[in-house]
């Protein structure tokens, strides 16, 4: 299965140097650690390096996230001790044979305009298993929606497949898409504009949160596999309000 989209080589471009405009320092992490700019960098390159959205407009928008935040938040579902054991521990849950139900995740909200098609894009990110040496992760998964127009909506509710374009991405050393399943984002709380800067564009962003959960039944793309993400919920995930315009 491959997904198609209207936004090209313009938006990971744009969104990269958005992304530079990012604290550099970091930000207090889910597990009271800081999330570095080496962590951001090494999360973007597993994100490209995994082709875990190939032909979606998640994996840019994934890592604009990452650089333009302050904080890192997490979407979680109800699981062993033994695995909140390992996370807390360090230990690589694809190596200990335990997918996550828990991940370190953003949220990121964006309308666009550009060489004349417009439209604006929803949805959150999570990832588990970041190594800043291999530059790597255990998992990714991302929930979201996009369509036409110049305002996003500040809510997406549906099901996978059903009236409205919801994708549901998984990846674990294999790709892997929902078919199945329900999902829920709200964003709010975006107050202020910061001036990303670009050449050529009229861009500002703004943080704010997410809310919302989310479960499906995945297929795999390249084989018969299937997948199946356990019902996870999200409050005050923190995440970025982007608009952007090549005034053409």
């Amino acid at each position: 299965m491959r997904l198609s989209t209207k936004l090209g080589a313009w938006t990971i471009a744009a969104v990269l140097a958005v992304a530079a405009c990012g604290d550099d320092e970091g930000a207090t992490g889910v597990n009271g650690s800081t999330f570095t700019a080496a962590e951001k960098s090494a999360l973007m390159a597993a994100i490209t390096n995994t082709g875990a959205f190939e032909g979606t407009p998640a994996a840019a928008y994934a890592s604009f996230a990452l650089m333009g935040l302050d904080e890192v938040g997490t979407i979680s579902a109800g699981r062993s001790a033994a695995i909140d054991q390992a996370i807390e521990s360090g230990i690589s849950l694809a190596v200990s044979g335990m997918l996550a139900s828990r991940y370190d995740a953003v949220g990121v909200q964006l309308t666009y305009d550009i060489q004349g098609q417009t439209g604006w894009f929803i949805g959150v990110v999570g990832w588990t298993g970041l190594n800043t040496t291999t530059n790597t992760v255990d998992e990714l998964i991302a929930v979201y929606s996009y369509g036409d127009g110049t305002t996003a909506p500040s809510t997406v509710q549906g099901s996978f497949g059903g009236d409205i374009i919801l994708v549901g991405a998984y990846w674990n050393g294999a790709r892997y898409y929902a078919v199945e399943g329900n999902a829920s984002i709200t964003a709010s709380g975006f107050s202020g504009s910061t001036d990303c800067s670009i050449t050529g564009y009229t861009c500002s962003y703004s943080q704010g949160t997410m809310s919302g959960n989310f479960g499906f039944t995945a297929e795999a793309a390249e084989t018969t596999d299937t997948y199946e993400q356990v019902p996870v919920s999200f409050t005050g995930l923190p995440a970025v309000s982007v608009t952007i315009s090549d005034g053409s």
